[in-house]
């Protein structure tokens, strides 16, 4: 009899895998007058419920991923008349009068807002592909 290192299951000596848990047998361990029976693969099925490693990573990156950008596009648009002015000052040095309705001076405002608010959603979707990873990782334990 030798006992399974996964799961701690007497089987017999002429069997290579464990009846359980279908964990293969270490190799050099067999007794010198048993030959081991060669047996189909057990499909191995997890006992415990499924992992849930990286949720909450998942979980924190997705309200990143939400939250960020609305607070910078809502703050763009409260402060946007500043922001415009200070543009068209930058982009016409000698203007006197500041309108806030030029059509150039709008767009690239509007052009480098969307851009803002795009790259902001990035950490957020980092802390989300950290999550998927450590999910994926945890399958893989679970399996050896």
């Amino acid at each position: 009899m030798w006992t399974c290192s996964k799961c701690r299951q007497s089987n017999d000596d002429r069997s290579t895998i464990c009846a359980h848990c279908g964990a293969a047998r270490s190799a050099g361990r067999f007794s010198q007058g048993v030959q081991p029976r060669q047996t189909p693969m057990a499909r191995y099925t997890p006992s415990g419920s499924p992992s849930r490693a990286g949720t909450g990573y998942m979980l924190f990156g997705a309200l990143l991923a939400v939250l960020i950008p609305v607070a910078l596009l809502l703050l763009s648009i409260f402060t946007r008349k500043h922001w415009i002015q200070e543009l068209y000052l930058a982009m016409n040095p000698g203007a006197s009068g500041i309108p806030l309705d030029d059509f150039k001076t709008n767009l690239i405002y509007w052009c480098a807002s969307a851009v803002c608010v795009l790259a902001a959603t990035l950490p957020g979707l980092w802390t989300i592909g950290i999550g998927k990873a450590l999910r994926r990782l945890a399958r893989v334990e679970d399996r050896l």
